[in-house]
């Protein structure tokens, strides 16, 4: 099955959601804001934030008014699960 970008913005209002993401080898997710809590599981690769590196294995919790932005020098591969949506500081781009 091959990976399609469906891009990280919901309305504001959206219901809680989860999804498998993909991040390409350099990916970048530019500075955000978590409206509600989100959880990242690490599944493959390695990623990091302003506040360390995450790797294969590693859960973090962000609560709500968390602000990073987010790097993967090697690319991972990630379970999202978000309580709402996000506000985006910077444009987005595609992974």
């Amino acid at each position: 099955m091959a990976w399609k970008f469906t891009g990280f913005t919901r309305p504001a209002k959206a219901d809680p959601a989860a999804a498998l993401i993909r991040f390409q080898p350099g990916a970048k997710v530019p500075l955000h804001e978590h409206l509600g809590f989100e959880h990242i599981l690490v599944l493959a690769g390695s990623q990091s934030d302003e506040n360390g590196p995450l790797e294969k294995g590693m859960l973090m919790i962000h609560p709500p008014g968390t602000r990073h932005r987010i790097v993967s020098a090697e690319g991972c591969l990630v379970l999202a699960i978000y309580e709402k949506a996000v506000a985006f500081f910077e444009p987005t781009k595609t992974l």
